[in-house]
């Protein structure tokens, strides 16, 4: 009994020490209008890989994590609980570092149109390879550029005609001169950041159509049951500049042999999802088509 007392009140000491509040400095792109998408990025030099590493990140929108190019997080996208302005989250990015630099990346996306003078705030912190502790707030020495997306009211628009979205977040090859610094914002504020048990959207199952036919000017995808998600569909030989719908999404090509178009942050219930396109649209350009299932869920991993 005693053993199990103690247990229960060093687990409670634990989580109230990791839901601990913590100092935060918010950064934003100095030309992002209300629906503009940004990447942000930064890199740290060391002399040799941290013992331990952990981001925690606060947004007033979607965001995914990059460590020295790697998805630091499984979850399709965050949610903003109703009510709350911003999300705070915590993650150990350990197994992400590296012994020379480490670059830490961020693309974002509002969740709104309503204007935002802080998109992201950011904490890198940790223990070096000296058994020193660091820790960095974002600030001006960050990089930002407007990104290949940005909000519509129908879901999202993607121009992918500069073809960077594979590039933006690589440790060495990202094109400097398309980045500025960011714009500090003059106040400081406090987060309580999520180490787990926070909802998120998990990519579920993968759906093929059953049959797809033409009607007007665009082709239907009947998928036979509805589902929560997005299309993810792979285009051939389209032409640069060439836009294409997607269930509400707009995607405009880069032109490449063959290229994918999805929506990254905006979802929707979908059954019969239609494709169309401009002039230069044809049918025989769409070689796939497939509808990714979504779930709502908590993430239930500790220091991840």
């Amino acid at each position: 009994m005693m053993k199990r007392l103690l247990f229960i009140l060093f687990l409670a000491c634990a989580i109230q020490g990791m839901c601990q509040t913590q100092l935060q400095q918010w950064i934003a792109h100095p030309l992002a209008d209300s629906t503009s998408g940004v990447w942000f990025r930064n890199t740290y030099l060391v002399n040799a890989t941290p013992q331990k590493g952990e981001i925690t990140i606060s947004s007033t929108g979607h965001f995914i994590v990059y460590v020295n190019s790697c998805r630091v997080s499984s979850d399709s996208r965050n949610i903003i609980p109703d009510g709350e302005k911003e999300i705070s989250i915590k993650y150990d990015v350990t197994r992400f570092l590296r012994p020379d630099s480490n670059t830490i990346a961020v693309t974002y996306l509002p969740t709104s149109v309503d204007k935002h003078t802080r998109q992201i705030a950011l904490n890198f912190s940790g223990i070096d390879a000296d058994g020193h502790q660091f820790s960095y707030n974002t600030d001006d020495s960050w990089l930002c550029m407007l990104s290949d997306r940005e909000l519509t009211p129908e879901g999202e628009l993607t121009d992918n005609r500069k073809n960077l979205s594979f590039i933006w977040h690589d440790c060495t090859e990202y094109a400097p001169a398309l980045w500025i610094h960011a714009t500090v914002c003059p106040e400081l504020s406090y987060c309580k950041p999520e180490h787990s048990f926070y909802p998120t959207i998990k990519k579920a199952y993968t759906l093929r159509p059953r049959y797809y036919e033409f009607l007007g000017d665009g082709i239907y995808y009947e998928f036979g049951t509805g589902f929560y998600g997005y299309i993810r569909v792979t285009i051939r030989d389209a032409r640069k500049g060439e836009h294409i719908y997607i269930a509400g999404n707009e995607y405009i090509c880069n032109g490449t042999t063959d290229e994918q178009a999805f929506a990254v942050f905006t979802q929707s219930y979908l059954r019969r999802p239609r494709i169309s396109g401009d002039r230069y649209f044809r049918s025989k350009q769409i070689q796939k088509v497939e509808g990714i299932g979504l779930i709502e869920s908590f993430h239930s991993s500790w220091l991840y």
